[in-house]
């Protein structure tokens, strides 16, 4: 991994946890305060409340959005440590972000189809 990928992988997998530990503070709002309204309750096309509280906002009874925060933050650890001058695992770290984005990958793409097939 050339430090440049590197640095473009923990910028962005930092963007992602962001967002998804974002993610994670609406849907919690939204299931312990019924007065909560969402940054991002547009109109009744685009509502991300409709999202997070329909059967697909959750998964095992955990919501989808902290497997993006333990996505992201496994990701900054697989990172960090492909990053180190020592590592023995330095050469796999790029083939085991590869392995779990393609897995994240197809999930984003089936939360994707619910919601727009599934939820409208």
């Amino acid at each position: 991994m050339t430090k440049l990928s590197r640095t473009l992988l923990l910028a962005f997998a930092a963007l992602g946890l962001g967002a998804a530990s974002t993610s994670s503070y609406v849907h919690y709002q939204l299931l312990t305060d019924p007065s909560y309204s969402s940054f991002c309750d547009v109109n009744a096309s685009v509502n991300c409340t409709q999202a997070y509280l329909s059967p697909y906002g959750s998964l095992f009874g955990v919501p989808v959005a902290l497997f993006g925060v333990f996505f992201f933050t496994l990701v900054l650890l697989l990172a960090g440590v492909g990053g180190r001058a020592g590592s023995t695992v330095r050469d796999a770290i790029p083939a085991y972000i590869f392995a779990i984005s393609t897995v994240g990958l197809a999930f984003i793409l089936y939360l994707g189809w619910a919601s727009y097939v599934q939820l409208k």
